[in-house]
């Protein structure tokens, strides 16, 4: 284990494109429908335990199509191959902001963002400067403009044990 300063959430938005008649509120509304999401990644892994659950209550699975990155599946949801995309919040965010999709639903399976360390007193002095950047609202100002999701704590601290050898 290493010393951990969480500093953001890592969440899922759902997306269409913005010339889309579909709409969507909540993940189960993507039941039986084509969804682009980037391969090998969180979003991927959430997104077919979120469609196994879907099964489980009778809701029809979710037809998953990988691709390697954001810009391929982008791609295919214009192309009209999907009928929506995943993606974590702050790429869905830029991609609303470039007009190449609409977001239906964010802060899907949150999950902390962590910087890692060796060296005990590093982490402190990052969790420190975290602590005082929130203070001062320059964290609040960055995570707006890049579309991040940001953690509720004020203060930030070291996670974890350290490492063990």
């Amino acid at each position: 284990m290493l010393y951990l300063v969480p500093y953001a959430q890592q969440a899922i938005s759902i997306y269409t494109d913005p010339s889309s008649s579909l709409k969507l509120e909540k993940f189960e509304d993507l039941a039986g429908r084509v969804v682009g999401v980037e391969s090998a990644t969180y979003t991927e892994r959430k997104a077919r335990e979120f469609s196994t659950a879907m099964e489980a209550k009778g809701l029809k699975p979710i037809e998953l199509r990988t691709f390697t990155t954001v810009t391929a599946t982008s791609a295919a949801l214009r192309a009209g191959q999907l009928e929506a995309a995943l993606n974590i919040n702050e790429t869905a965010n830029s991609l609303e902001q470039k007009g190449i999709a609409k977001i239906w639903v964010r802060d899907i399976a949150g999950t902390d963002i962590t910087f890692a360390f060796r060296d005990k007193q590093l982490a402190q002095a990052v969790a420190d400067a975290l602590t005082a950047i929130r203070a001062d609202g320059t964290y609040d100002k960055l995570f707006d403009k890049f579309g991040m999701t940001k953690l509720k704590a004020t203060t930030f601290a070291i996670r974890g044990d350290g490492p063990t050898n």
